[in-house]
């Protein structure tokens, strides 16, 4: 008992420097997510269908990795 109270503000501390650091962390994000998104904000994406067709072939990109 006597070892959790300073670990436990240790950690606090640790977490709380972490979170306030200003560390900008940005996902990882796979080429095939970046090409949809590319796809999907195009200005030819105009129906429904065009952003099924393009969903489906990012479906089937997915499947061929």
């Amino acid at each position: 008992m006597n070892l959790f109270k300073p670990l436990f503000v240790t950690v606090f501390i640790f977490l709380s420097a972490i979170a306030h650091a200003g560390i900008d962390i940005k996902p990882i994000q796979h080429p095939i997510d970046a090409w949809y998104e590319n796809k999907m904000a195009e200005e030819i994406v105009s129906s429904t269908a065009d952003m099924r067709n393009i969903t489906n072939e990012a479906r089937v990109k997915w499947i061929q990795k």
